[in-house]
C-alpha cells in the first residue's frame, strides 16, 4: 500500500529490459509513446508503416508492438495477423500486441481481442493506462518516485461509507463487475467516471487500478450500504 501515490520512474533492477515496437504513420503519435516509455529505460524502435514493422519484427524480435489500428497501407489487425504467421512459419517468439485507436465505437475492443491482441489502448493516450498495460502484459517491476517529506498514503480504506453509498448505481455496478472480471479497461473507463462524482475516491480507485488490485477494488465496492450478492 506505501506505493499508492507514487508513478514509476524506471524498470527495476535484475530484469530483462523488454523491446518494445511502435507502429503508427503518424510521427507524433510515436512521439508520445516514446515521451512515455524512454525515461524508463525500455529499448524502443518505431516505423511508419506496417511492411517495416513486419520486417523488423522478423529481424528485431520485440517483446511487445504497440501498433495503430488504422494506417494506410495495412491496419492494425492485418498486421497482427501477419506477425502471428510469420512467427508460426519462421518459429519465432509472438509478442505481446496493444491495438491503439482512436475510435469513440466500443465493439472494436471486442473485435481486436478476438482477432489476437492482448489489450486495447483508445487515444488519447493516457500515460497511467499505457505504462499499466505494458507492466501486466510483460510482468514487469517498477521502480517508484520518492515521496516528498510529509506526504501522506492514500488507501483503499480512505473511501468512507458515504462516499460508497453517494456513489451513482451504474458506476457502482459497472466497477464491481469490472473489476470481478480483473478487465482493465472497464476499470479505466468506470474510474475516469467517478472523478466527475467524487474526485477524492477517483484518486484512491486510480491507484488501486495501476497496481492492478482487482481484488481491493471489487472488496471496496462490495462495502456499500445494502448491497449483497
Amino acid at each position: 500500500m506505501s506505493e499508492y501515490n507514487r508513478r514509476p520512474v524506471a524498470l527495476a533492477a535484475e530484469q530483462p529490459v523488454p523491446k518494445i515496437l511502435i507502429v503508427d504513420d503518424v510521427a507524433s503519435n510515436r512521439d508520445i509513446f516514446k515521451a512515455f516509455l524512454q525515461p524508463l529505460g525500455f529499448r524502443l524502435a518505431e516505423v511508419g508503416n506496417a511492411s517495416r514493422a513486419l520486417e523488423l519484427y522478423r529481424s528485431w524480435q520485440p517483446d511487445l508492438v504497440l501498433m495503430d489500428k488504422r494506417m494506410p497501407e495495412m491496419d492494425g489487425i492485418m498486421l497482427m495477423q501477419q506477425i502471428q504467421s510469420a512467427a508460426a512459419d519462421a518459429r519465432l517468439r509472438v509478442p505481446k500486441v496493444i491495438l491503439v485507436t482512436a475510435s469513440a465505437f466500443k465493439d472494436e475492443e471486442r473485435v481486436a481481442i478476438e482477432a489476437g491482441a492482448d489489450a486495447f489502448l483508445r487515444k488519447p493516450v493516457n500515460e497511467f493506462e499505457l505504462l499499466s498495460l505494458v507492466g501486466r502484459l510483460l510482468r514487469l517491476e517498477y521502480v517508484f518516485e520518492r515521496f516528498a517529506s510529509g506526504k501522506s498514503v492514500s488507501q483503499p480504506d480512505d473511501i468512507t461509507q458515504t462516499q460508497l453509498d453517494a456513489l451513482p448505481d451504474d458506476l457502482h455496478q459497472g466497477l464491481l463487475q469490472a473489476s470481478r472480471q480483473m478487465n482493465f479497461t472497464h476499470c479505466q473507463q468506470m474510474i475516469e467516471a467517478v472523478r466527475a462524482h467524487d474526485a477524492d475516491m477517483y484518486d484512491i480507485l486510480q491507484k488501486l487500478l495501476w497496481h492492478f488490485e482487482f481484488e481491493q477494488i471489487s472488496e471496496c465496492m462490495s462495502r456499500r450500504s445494502g448491497y449483497s450478492d
